[in-house]
This record gives structure tokens, sequence and C-alpha cells, in this order.
């Protein structure tokens, strides 16, 4: 009998396994493909021909609970919507499912709960006095991804909230009327604008994205930004925020402005054709613009005459083609102009010096890639102590979707610079345990899978991935996962 008990026992305990094996794979996969987030109510439906479907989004709204979302098909909905809970607001195609306000005297949408979420619409035609999207004050962890925002005052009005997502839109048309932004955090913290797409921001004072007000901690990285007043602004005490891998050309202006702030990273951004390519206005300090291509502009950087603006360090930045000046200093506050011997300055192309010696003082025999006499900018006493004698190659590394499944987990490591990565070093920890490993290059634009090996194990867990390289800062991807046995599923 205990013979046969135990033969029953294991035979369970195979069909239970092979149920797993069906089953938590395709779970997990599920997860990694998704593009909705994950809704945890009901579903309500607006448009389309199923039976018991909405006309009007807000009358759906009304309806929803918190966890509700919200799925709009394609067309043309002439409404001002309010959403007052926490929802997913969900159009079938971003060109083609619509929210107009025409001849409307409000924002489009006005949002006034936290953890909204809204995707695929084309929102446009507010007021001239309104928003695309105004949230009230106090509406944290918000996502606005992959909408089409055009022909509003301003696109988003963030007020007072925090851990908000807006990420790949496209905001194009839209216009300013007096002052404003196209994207505007205002005493907003630790929020995220990444992958944007913003074209045509008409009218005077006009920023296209702009960080003010006390709004710290923020990232603000890979927007394609093209004909603006302003491409980026940080100020009013807006401090430690992280600019980089930005694209900006064509403002009537500067490509970004850097006033009243301190502690900010501007790092890795592309800024041509603009009339300053960054502008430092007053209160400037202990701000680090580092590693930016500046090209094409009337002057590459334009530091402002003021008091209690100092400290600040430029370097690794390469300067090309700006017709009236690579930079000038108005003021009498010194600046550093480089990072240190045998980090070096910055790439000036109308440096004239040459490179025979080396060391830190440039007196020791043999060349460097550093110029032996500093590079003096005009209109103060500042010098670049050692100017680099080729543009600087700086690039960027970024850590794509980690993926779950059978035995291991994989993430992949991509080149999103402009240059090639080399000696990269990466590492996986999962539970304490640890992979590394070492890549010669990767090439912009390409990426290469890394993994862990054989994982086996039973409950939560934290997967952490880190990469670096010889030319890019270290780069973090940490996210929360559940091993059961040999399957491993990943939380998006």
């Amino acid at each position: 009998m205990q013979n046969t008990l135990g033969r029953k026992g294991f035979t369970v305990g195979i069909i239970l396994l092979f149920v797993g094996t069906c089953i938590i794979p395709s779970f997990a996969q599920n997860l990694e493909k998704t593009s909705l987030p994950t809704s945890r109510g009901n579903w309500l439906y607006v448009g389309g021909s199923g039976p018991g479907n909405y006309t009007k989004i807000q009358d759906a709204i009304n309806d929803s609970s918190n966890g509700t979302t919200v799925f709009v098909f394609n067309g043309t909905y002439y409404e001002n919507i309010v959403i007052d809970k926490i929802i997913t607001l969900k159009g079938e195609n971003k060109n083609t499912t619509i929210i107009d306000g025409t001849n409307s005297n409000y924002s489009l949408i006005t949002i006034k709960a936290n953890g909204i979420y809204i995707g695929g619409f084309t929102i446009r035609n507010s007021s001239p006095y309104y928003w695309g999207i105004f949230f009230e004050l106090d509406c944290d962890g918000v996502s606005i991804i992959d909408n089409i925002i055009k022909n509003n005052r301003g696109a988003i009005l963030v007020a007072r909230s925090h851990n908000t997502n807006i990420s790949r839109n496209i905001i194009i048309d839209n216009y300013c009327n007096n002052s404003g932004g196209a994207i505007i955090l205002s005493n907003s913290s630790d929020n995220i604008i990444y992958g944007n797409v913003i074209i045509n921001f008409t009218g005077d004072y006009g920023d296209s994205i702009s960080l003010s007000s006390h709004s710290c901690n923020n990232e603000v990285y890979g927007n394609t930004i093209n004909k603006s007043d302003v491409g980026i602004s940080v100020g009013f005490s807006s401090n430690y925020n992280k600019i980089f891998s930005n694209s900006i050309s064509n403002c009537e202006y500067c490509g970004i402005e850097v006033s009243g702030t301190s502690y900010n990273e501007v790092y890795s951004n592309t800024i041509s054709n603009n009339k300053y390519g960054i502008h430092a206005g007053w209160y400037f300090s202990y701000n680090n613009i580092h590693g930016n291509t500046i090209s094409n502009n009337l002057i590459g950087i334009k530091v402002e005459p003021t008091e209690n603006s100092s400290d600040n360090i430029f370097y690794h930045n390469n300067f090309l083609n700006n017709t009236q000046f690579n930079a000038y200093v108005y003021d009498k506050y010194i600046h550093k102009w480089d990072n240190g011997y045998p980090s070096g300055g910055n790439y000036w192309d109308d440096y004239t010096g040459e490179d025979i010696f080396s060391g830190p003082n440039q007196n020791l025999t043999g060349s460097d890639g550093i110029g032996d006499t500093p590079y003096l900018i005009p209109g103060a006493d500042d010098q670049d102590r050692y100017p680099l004698m080729e543009p600087y190659e700086r690039t960027e590394l970024a850590i794509g979707l980690i993926s779950g499944g059978l035995f291991r987990i994989k993430a992949e490591i991509k080149n999103i610079g402009w240059y090639n990565a080399t000696d990269i070093n990466w590492t996986i920890e999962v539970i304490g345990r640890f992979w590394s490993g070492e890549i010669p290059i990767i090439e912009p634009g390409d990426s290469e899978i890394i993994s862990t090996g054989f994982l086996l194990g039973l409950g939560r867990a934290q997967i952490t991935v880190t990469a670096k390289a010889s030319n890019a800062e270290k780069v973090t991807e940490t996210r929360d996962g559940f091993i059961f046995l040999f399957f491993i599923i990943i939380r998006e």
C-alpha cells in the first residue's frame, strides 16, 4: 500500500509539474508582450458596435470604478474629459482615436486622481487658454504614453505631482500664449519625460519642456525637439535633475537653458542650429555639463553676468562650427572647463595649440591627446586647461526589458549613443547570486543579449542588471520577479 501511494504521489507530482510547465511560461510570455497596463477591474467600451457600448468617454468614466479599463474604439469624440478615478484610458489607435476640443473652453483632459494611465489617442484643439492634458494638484503616478497631442495652447501641465511618466508622445503644432511650455513640470519631482517628439512649438517665451518652481530629481532624456523658442529649460530652484541624450535643434533662443538652479547634470545631448546652444543665467551654480555635442549655433555656451553664479563644470563637450563663439562668459565668477588630468577638457574646433608634451603640467615628453596650452574662454578669466585634440567620443548604454522563462534570465544591453561602446562589463544579480561578463564592443544602435546561468528557486526575487563601458556611465535596471522551481516570471 505504501509503495502504491508513493507511486501515485510521484505521478501526481509529475502531472502538476507538467501543468506548471504548460501554464507558467505562457503566463510569463504574456507579461512580456502585453502593451496595456494590467486591469484588476472591469472593462468598459466606448464607440464601436458592441452591445452596451458607451457613446461618450465621460459617461464610461463616470460609471467606472478604481481599476477599470475604459477602451475607446476609433472615432472622433468632441468632449472635455475629467478623470477622477484610478483607471486606464486606452484608445484603439492613436492616429484615429481622437479627442477633439473644438469650441470648448476647458482643457481636453483634466487629471484629478493618482495612478491614471492614458495612451493611444490624438488629443487636439483645446481652447486657446487651456491645455491638452492638465493635472490638478497632487496627482501622483500618472502615465501618459504613446499619444499625439496637437493644436493646443500647451500639451501637458503637471502641477505639484510626482512619479509621472510622460513617454513616447508626438507633440506637434502646439502654441504658447504669452508664456508656458509644451510640457511643463511645476513644483513636481521624481518624474520621467522620455522619448517624446516635440515639433513646432510656436509663440513667445515658450519652452518645449520646462522644469520650474522646485521641480527636482526629474529625468528628461531621449526626446527630440525641433523648432521652439527654448528646447528645455531648468529654473526656479529646480535642482538635481538629469537632462541627457536629447536632440534639440532650430530653437529661436536656445537649446537648453539652466537658470536659477543648482546641482543639475546636462550630458550627452546633441544641440544644433539654435541662437545659443546652452544658455546659463542668474544663480547658476554647481551644475555639471559634459559630453554634449554643441554645433552650428551662434554661441555654443553663453554664461550671463550675474552674482552667485559659479562652480559649474563643463567638460568633454564637443564645440563644432558655432559661428560667433564656442563659449562666452560674461561674468567674473570662475567656472571649471575641464575634468582634470588625464580626463581632459573639451574639444574646441578653433583651438590652435599643439600636442607635443604630456602630463598634468604638459611638460613631459610625448603627446597625450591634450593640447599643451590652455584654451582661453572669451569674455572672462576662464580657461580650459586641458583642451582635447580630437572630438570626445562618449556614448550611452541602455538595458532593455528583462525576460524570464525556463532556467535563466536574459537582458539586452543596447548602445543608444553616437559612438562605439567599448570594454563593456555587465552583471546580473538574483537572490544573492551573481553572473558577470565582458563585451568588447557594441556599435551605435546595436545590442547584445546577456543571461544568467542555470537558476533554480522558489519565491519572490529581485533582479538587478548593471552595465558599464569604458566610455559610458553605468546603467542599472532592477525588477521584481517570482521563481517557481526553474520557471522565472518577471513583473512589468
